[in-house]
């Protein structure tokens, strides 16, 4: 009865877990693209203006939005690798 019951919802687990694979396999060329740009021309972005010495500029806001599109990234391939398995 038990063995059973792990065979279902090891079916049920492939069942989700293929489509949502498959989903996040066909973004991760857009999303990768997509944060990996913004991540780097923020940070550029936050220099550039640090440099010319912007009187109003939040540097420290754009740094952190950097840092939170590469952690955002990370997250993503973290759950792909979750859905992989």
């Amino acid at each position: 009865m038990a063995t059973a019951r792990v065979q279902v919802l090891r079916f049920a687990w492939q069942a989700v877990r293929l489509p949502v694979f498959a989903f996040l396999i066909t973004l991760l060329p857009i999303v990768q693209f997509t944060l990996s740009a913004v991540a780097i021309l923020s940070i550029l972005t936050a220099f550039f203006f640090k440099f010319l010495g912007a009187p109003h500029f939040p540097f420290w806001g754009m740094v952190f939005f950097s840092v939170g599109c590469t952690l955002t990234l990370m997250a993503y391939h973290a759950l792909v690798r979750l859905f992989s398995r």
